[in-house]
This record gives C-alpha cells, structure tokens and sequence, in this order.
C-alpha cells in the first residue's frame, strides 16, 4: 500500500519536481474547485497553500482509512474511487471522484479517514494540508463557502446514488451511470459523447450494486440497438435521446434483463465488451 501522499515528495521518495507543483491559475478545473470571481490575492494565497500535486498510477492509494487525516484533496485529473469494507470483509466502492471533486472530507468528523481511496487510471490530486486551510477559511469567507458547496454537491451525489439503489432496476442503474458520465463530462468542458469509464466492468457493477454479468448484457443491449458503441472502458454515445429514454422505459421495472439481451451474453458481441475485465 503506498503511503499518504507528502507535499515534499513523491511516491519514489525524490523531491518533488517542477511538474509536481500545483497552479490553480493555470488549472482547466479552477472553476470547479476555486471560488467563484475570485480576486487575485485569494487567488494567490489558494495556491501558497496548494503547494503540490501527486501523480499516481491504477491501484495505488491516495490515502487509505483509519490513516489520520491531515490533507484534502482535489482531483486534478483521472479518476479516483473511494472504497468501504464490510463487516464480512468485501469492498464496496461507494463513490467515483472525478478532475475537479473533493476527496479527504471523510476524515473530517474523526480526524482519520473513513474509506481507502484508490486511483482508477493516472491520475493527479492537489494535496491541500487541512489546517491551513480551514484557518484560512476562517480569514476568507469565499474558501469556506466553495468548500460548502462542494460538499453540499457532493451528499446530493451520495442521495442520488442512494435513490437509484432503492428504486431502479439494474438495467435503470447502468444507463444511468453512463448519463451520469457524460453529464459529468460536460460540465468539465470534455465530451459528452465520448469517454472512458475508467472503472472495469466488474468495478462498475460492484459500485451500482449488481453484478458483472449484468452490467455486460445491459451494455449488450444498448450497443445492439445502436444506442452505445463500447470498445473496452472507451464508450461512444450514438444516441443520447434514446439512451435516456431508455433510462425512463426501464426506470420502475423489476430487476431484470430482456430475454434479447440475455442470449447476447454468449454472442461475440459480449466477448468484445467483456474484454477488459
């Protein structure tokens, strides 16, 4: 497991290099993470404070839990997910952090951190050190509100996921994470009609709370109809109005799949969206 990331080193251990020094003022996700019209000195003192950024590769930890939480951090690019154990010892993903998110604030109640969180795909995070900060959300009203607002988006995200579990069938959770993706992505400024779910199709269906088998047959299904185009973690959105009507047609059904879509699953259809497993 790799240690907590330290604003005076890498995971190598070397000092940290030029390109590991974090600029919010040159950073394509400032408008996600900084306060809104923000003035150049707030500006400056957010980057004094962000004073560097980790890179990591799939499968190491930015933090992991019960670890103290002396940083926050943001996603800078990549993708991270933050992962519970269950009381029989699994692992549950319970949420997916992308450029511009907020991880660490789990620590914040206890001091260490509830969840381990995990890079999905090279990534980069800004590490902020958590007492500077929060004194100088003290000292700056529009840090500290920023920083309620992306917590407040954050829980309507946790509710969301929450709501779906409870009420959607299966086939309703998996179009819904691709519309999630692509509105994410939007937001971001990147294409919502093509990008890569960074997760494998086993994660997906770990986090979604169902299983790989059913989250390879839904894709099926949607790339049949020429709704999707899958190639490996890469997915290409042919139509964006049936894929959500898709999501409203299968929204309150039972938790199933169609009998189409089930003999799809030994077609060489699957096989080449499974690959990646």
């Amino acid at each position: 497991m790799s240690q907590l990331a330290s604003p005076n080193s890498i995971d190598d251990g070397s000092p940290a290099r030029r390109s590991d020094i974090a600029r919010c003022s040159i950073c394509a996700m400032q408008t996600l993470c900084v306060p809104r019209n923000v003035d150049k000195a707030t500006l400056g003192s957010l980057e004094k404070l962000i004073q560097s950024a980790r890179s990591l590769r799939r499968g190491q930890y930015v933090y992991s839990s019960d670890h103290e939480a002396r940083y926050l951090f943001a996603v800078r690019s990549g993708a991270v997910k933050t992962m519970a154990r269950t009381r029989d010892g699994r692992e549950q993903i319970v949420g997916v952090h992308r450029p511009g998110d907020a991880l660490g604030l789990d620590g914040l109640a206890t001091g260490t951190y509830a969840f381990d969180a995990v890079a999905l795909h090279d990534t980069t995070v800004c590490l902020i050190p958590y007492n500077q900060f929060r004194q100088m959300c003290n000292e700056m009203p529009a840090v500290q509100q920023r920083l309620f607002e992306i917590m407040g988006r954050q829980l309507v995200q946790v509710a969301n996921g929450r709501l779906s579990a409870c009420m959607q069938s299966v086939e309703a959770r998996v179009v819904g994470f691709f519309i999630e993706l692509a509105e994410n992505n939007a937001m971001r400024g990147f294409s919502s009609r093509e990008f890569t779910m960074y997760m494998t199709r086993a994660e997906v269906g770990n986090y979604l709370g169902t299983t790989l088998e059913t989250v390879c047959r839904v894709i099926s299904a949607l790339s049949r109809d020429g709704i999707i185009e899958a190639h490996g973690k890469r997915i290409r959105v042919l139509d964006p109005d049936r894929l959500k009507a898709r999501l409203v047609s299968h929204a309150t059904k039972p938790e199933q799949v169609t009998a189409d879509a089930v003999r799809d699953e030994e077609s060489t259809l699957v096989d080449e969206v499974c690959e990646s497993v």
